[in-house]
Order: structure tokens, then sequence, then C-alpha cells
């Protein structure tokens, strides 16, 4: 009896074990399409933000990325026109991902990124970049605004300052040009709102804007030779341009 009873314990494990391995289960044929797909449209989206920081470099700035705190946006007609393309070559390579491939949620990121896209490009027939400065906007106000969200902690962060404001000469040039184009091509502000942009930029008094950069030299309550010499520069760059 107690062989019997010992038999029917062993035999059970004896034939599990006889068993053949259970092979790996594999993930649905769809599962697996899906996750492919999130994966392409991840890395896409990945490329499209770091293309985007690159080429406007202040909105890098303004996020906290401090990679292009040395850079402007070129505004020239061959950046501008490089822009366009881009756009149309993003689309391109999105509709390269299967897009019913995707999970619900993807398939929504997919669908707003192409909607906007699709917007872009079909603006591109109006040249609103010839419009450069308004009553509220413009380079003007916004360089001056870039500086309250630079970061001044380490000898790079003012060197990459220094390189901007020597960048600064030529985005106005490249901003007159734009301006001049859209004369040309009759793409301009009405009069009104712009009728005291001018004046506001020409009150400024330049020589008591520049002698600011000179109030701002001393750290943990004491000044720094090494930043004094910098504030100087900044102030001469800022005249010379």
């Amino acid at each position: 009896m107690i062989y019997r009873a010992a038999l029917f314990v062993v035999l059970p494990l004896f034939l599990l074990g006889a068993m053949p391995a259970k092979r790996p289960v594999k993930a649905p044929p769809a599962a697996a399409k899906g996750a492919a797909a999130a994966k392409q449209l991840a890395k896409y989206f990945d490329e499209e933000w770091e293309w985007g920081l690159r080429e406007y470099p202040e909105r890098s700035t303004y996020l906290g990325d401090t990679r292009y705190n040395d850079r402007l946006t070129d505004l020239s007609f061959e950046a501008i026109e490089r822009r366009n393309e881009h756009e149309k070559e993003a689309l391109a390579r999105l509709k390269k991902i299967d897009r019913a491939a995707l999970p619900e949620e993807e398939q929504l990121s997919y669908d707003l990124y192409q909607r906007r896209l699709e917007m872009a490009i079909e603006g591109q027939r109006f040249p609103t970049e010839l419009l450069a400065i308004n009553q509220q906007d413009g380079l003007h106000k916004d360089f001056a605004i870039l500086s309250t969200v630079t970061p001044f902690r380490t000898a790079k962060d003012y060197r990459d300052y220094l390189a901007r404001l020597s960048a600064f000469p030529k985005q106005v040039d490249q901003t007159i040009a734009l301006l001049k184009r859209g004369m040309e091509k009759g793409w301009i502000h009405p009069a009104v709102p712009l009728r005291e942009v001018g004046d506001a930029i020409r009150a400024r008094n330049r020589e008591q804007i520049a002698n600011s950069f000179l109030l701002y030299d001393h750290a943990g309550g004491r000044t720094l030779e090494g930043l004094t010499r910098r504030r100087r520069r900044e102030r001469q760059l800022f005249l010379d341009s």
C-alpha cells in the first residue's frame, strides 16, 4: 500500500519531467508590429524635437536646454527655405510609419503631428516671416527678454552669451532684409499698429542701456574682476551692433 501510494506521487512527477519544455510564448504578429511602429514613431519625434532645438536656439534656452545658448535663429532667406523644405520632408517620413499598426494613443500623436505639418506646409504660401516686427513682438523686444532666462552660472554660460551678443548684429541685418522684402511684395502690417514701434525703438538711449551691463559685475556680495571684464565687453558689443 505504501509503495502504491508512493507510485501515485512519483509517477506524475516523472511524467512532468518527461514532457517537452514549453517554448517561449511569442507575441502575436499584430502586437509585435505595433511595438515596432511605436518605436519608429518615438524615434521620429525625438529627431524632430532635436531639429527644432537646433533651428530655434532661443526656444531651446527658454526650455532650459543650454546646448545652443551661443546661437541665434538664422533668419536668412536660405534658412527659411531650408526649414520649409524640412517640413515637407518630415511629412513624407511620417507617412512611411504604419499608422494602422500603432496603439490608439500613438495614433492620436501621429494624427496631431501630421495635421501640424500639413497646416505648416499649406501656410508656406503666406510669407508671414516678412512681418518680422509688430507692436508686441520682434527682435527689438525678444533679444532683451532672452537675457532674463539665460543662465549665468559658469564661465561657459558667459562665453555663450558673448557669442550670442556677437551674432545679434547679423540677426538685425536679416530682419531688415525681411522687412524690405515685405515692402517689395506688399506684405506689411497696417500702419496703425506700427505707428509707435519706430518711436519706441528710437527713444531708447543706447548709452544708458549699454551702461546697465556694468551693474551686474558682482556675485556673492563682491565684485568679480573676470565678470567686470565680460560686462565691459558686452557693453561694447552692444554699442557696436
